[in-house]
């Protein structure tokens, strides 16, 4: 049947695309292809169009209710069949109960069927990040923007990753570039599986920190590249950013303003992903 190949990174706006064209034939599975994705399509249309076979999707994985996926947890918003525990790579499910909260970012979640277990391991781009749902923060739905910002960087450089988290902007870029990373978080937790996954990963360019970025930044030199994945509040630690960036470097400032309201010198915006009804997560690429 007809497949539409594109590479990963754009693989969830081709996808959404599709959708709203009526194309995707969603009877199928999207083929994995390493850097590339295929997408079973129903007609013909421009792009690079391939012939194979697809995998047809069981009647149990198609569900009327939305779940993503934080290694084998499947984590529910409000519908529940309890068929999902049969497929093979899902162990837990758990239901977001609360929105993003406190300096650590921790995200409130209820246990609904399987393992009574919180703490699990995501893979994602030949990457695998252990994490307790509970404890950290971490948002799948961030792999192709990570990957776009791994894609960007060039050999050589000096980043700075200001919210690491457990370290998969970090990592990543660490592992597909020959680059020095300093990590900073202020959650403990975080710290400690952000140490965790760099052994697991066998990097050693991330060099992990605990504490508030504000004040560790100080003790470290200038950096080619910093990234501010801090939705709500990045906006606050700019000045640290800008004390720190080398002259010809770029900060890659996540945030919910709007460009009206960031007051630097922006060189390029890519809505990111939804971050409430109405509202959006955005990437502006600054330069000092």
């Amino acid at each position: 049947m007809l497949g539409l190949k594109v590479r990963k990174i754009d693989g969830e706006e081709t996808r959404k695309k599709l959708i709203q064209r009526g194309i995707l034939d969603r009877r199928y599975r999207i083929k994995n292809l390493g850097d590339y994705l295929v997408f079973p399509i129903s007609k013909r249309i421009d792009g690079d169009i391939v012939e194979m076979e697809f995998e047809l999707l069981e009647k149990r994985d198609r569900y009327d209710f939305k779940f993503e996926m934080i290694g084998d947890i499947a984590i529910i918003e409000d519908k529940y069949d309890p068929s999902i525990l049969k497929r093979k790579n899902i162990r837990s499910v758990y239901r977001k109960t609360g929105d993003t909260e406190g300096i650590y970012r921790i995200k409130k979640y209820e246990y609904v069927a399987g393992e009574k277990n919180t703490e699990t391991i995501h893979k994602e781009y030949g990457c695998r990040y252990m994490l307790d749902i509970r404890k950290v923060y971490f948002n799948p739905r961030l792999a192709t923007e990570r990957y776009r910002i791994a894609e960007k960087v060039r050999d050589g450089e000096r980043i700075l990753d200001m919210f690491a988290g457990v370290g998969p902007f970090s990592i990543l870029i660490a592992k597909k570039k020959n680059v020095e990373i300093h990590s900073i978080d202020i959650n403990p937790d975080a710290f400690y599986y952000l140490k965790k996954n760099i052994e697991i990963n066998k990097v050693r360019n991330v060099f992990p920190y605990l504490g508030d970025c504000r004040e560790i930044v100080k003790e470290l030199p200038d950096f080619d590249r910093i990234i501010m994945n801090l939705p709500k509040s990045s906006l606050d630690f700019m000045d640290t950013a800008l004390n720190k960036i080398k002259k010809n470097g770029i900060i890659h400032l996540y945030s919910i303003k709007q460009k009206e309201e960031i007051k630097y010198n922006v060189i390029d915006i890519q809505k990111v992903k939804s971050y409430s009804p109405g509202v959006y997560v955005w990437r502006y690429d600054i330069k000092p």
